[in-house]
């Protein structure tokens, strides 16, 4: 026999074991998939004939699996960040996690957790302080315009939304003018390069966990809830970032950490 047809042969037999594979791949995640869809309808209907009314669809609604990540500080990452908004200037280091930057154009402290105060000297309030804002840390390299952003009384908030996980809930800048001078501060993830951790528990036992919340809280209705992320816990170098919902009852509204099923105290 031909080398040649030997080699089609092997071919074709490696292309039918992939095939068949990723349809065996294929079928078990389908078959998972509707098994958790299915404890999550049965769950919902055994917490309703209890009291409690998670409906199902909103639930399902939700992303079927999450993690909570961990990322690092990057300190060339805020020194760009400083320097962006004061110029060239020297970090010191006063303790407690903080590296500061001075010059004449003003002062920028940056905290652990991704913490920020900056004054910016000699700026007068301009007449759209959002557009201000916004050109003024999109020059210090943020990603403003994936950003959800909010103004009132003349405060600018924006809120960080990481490409590859979704809304930061806590991570947010608020921008403001005082007299001469430009405020920005809050929290904000400047060189965010998450990796992967710990895979939170499936929707049906997020919706057990959540039903015994709301049965202490005395609000047996889930009007919607929501997904996001959030800032969880923080060392000198080191960020956790879990997930979480943004749950509305019908009396209240509070933010339920899915990756260890219990409410997160804000």
């Amino acid at each position: 026999m031909e080398w040649g047809r030997v080699k089609n042969i092997l071919i074709v037999l490696l292309l039918c074991v992939n095939i068949f594979l990723g349809v065996n791949i294929y079928s078990q995640l389908s078959s998972r998939r509707s098994a958790e869809e299915d404890a999550v309808v049965s769950v919902s209907q055994t917490l309703s004939e209890n009291g409690i009314y998670i409906n199902a669809q909103r639930i399902l609604a939700l992303a079927e699996q999450s993690y909570s990540f961990t990322s690092r500080r990057d300190p060339a990452a805020e020194r760009r960040f400083a320097e962006a908004l004061i110029g060239s200037a020297e970090p010191y280091d006063p303790g407690g996690g903080i590296l500061s930057f001075r010059s004449e154009a003003g002062e920028v402290n940056l905290r652990r957790g991704g913490g920020i105060d900056a004054v910016l000297n000699g700026v007068s309030p301009a007449e759209n302080a959002g557009e201000y804002f916004f050109a003024l840390l999109s020059s210090a390299g943020l990603d403003i315009a994936g950003a959800e952003a909010e103004a009132v009384d003349g405060r600018v908030t924006f809120r960080q939304k990481l490409n590859d996980l979704g809304t930061v809930s806590n991570a947010e800048l608020t921008c403001y003018f005082v007299g001469g001078s430009a405020h920005i501060s809050g929290r904000w993830l400047l060189a965010p390069s998450p990796v992967r951790h710990v895979r939170v528990p499936e929707r049906h036992e997020l919706m057990l966990a959540l039903s015994e919340i709301m049965r202490q809280k005395g609000d047996s209705v889930l009007t919607s809830a929501a997904e996001s992320f959030y800032i969880a816990s923080f060392s000198k170098d080191e960020i956790e970032i879990i997930p979480v919902w943004i749950v509305h009852l019908s009396k209240e509204t509070f933010i339920f950490d899915i990756a260890n099923k219990q409410l997160l105290e804000n």
